[in-house]
């Protein structure tokens, strides 16, 4: 939301966009400022965006200099819950379990947005995975699922059809019982 800091710049909470009058968004062009194509334009799942970015994105408020040592200045003892065993100093071996004395929060399992979204990631990962194969793969794959076939009656009909993507495709397209009806006319005729 870099967009809304520029001078000039406000919120439309109705349209969930940026908005800026016209003179300073075309200043803003003209500058070819890579924000200006997110300025007066609607923000698309704006609400999905906000469940998962939050408002807790680093934004350098917090730097400290390169000299300053992290952590705390001061060493405080802290009181350990009953039953968590013997006090741990920093010489303690690092074998113990990586577990032990931490909580585990649990999910919401309530936030209908967050679901959706995760729904939504897992069917683009799987389109991914099955997308980047080429048609004469999957053509391959579809024919050599059949293997109510003989082998080498699969391989003539592969080594047929796998001369371009064309004849890949149009296999592809065929629903598996005209893949089915394909294959025996292809037997009949060799």
């Amino acid at each position: 939301m870099k967009a809304k800091d520029f001078s000039g710049a406000g919120w439309d909470e109705d349209q969930r966009m940026v908005t800026m009058d016209e003179d300073t968004h075309d200043d803003l062009k003209k500058a070819k400022s890579k924000l200006a194509q997110w300025v007066n334009v609607p923000i698309r799942n704006f609400d999905l965006l906000q469940i998962v970015c939050g408002d807790d994105h680093a934004r350098g408020d917090r730097t400290k200099d390169n000299n300053v040592k992290w952590g705390p200045r001061e060493y405080v003892e802290v009181d350990t819950p009953p039953g968590s065993g013997s006090h741990h100093n920093a010489a303690t071996s690092q074998s113990t379990k990586s577990t032990e004395g931490k909580r585990r929060r649990e999910a919401s399992m309530g936030n209908e947005g967050m679901t959706q979204l995760v729904g939504s990631v897992t069917s683009m990962a799987e389109a991914l995975r099955t997308e980047f194969k080429t048609p004469i793969e999957k053509m391959g794959s579809k024919l050599f699922a059949l293997e109510e076939y003989e082998p080498d009656v699969l391989m003539n009909a592969y080594n047929f059809r796998c001369t371009d993507n064309f004849e890949a495709n149009k296999f592809i397209g065929l629903s598996e019982s005209f893949q089915r009806a394909w294959l025996d006319n292809f037997m009949q005729d060799k």
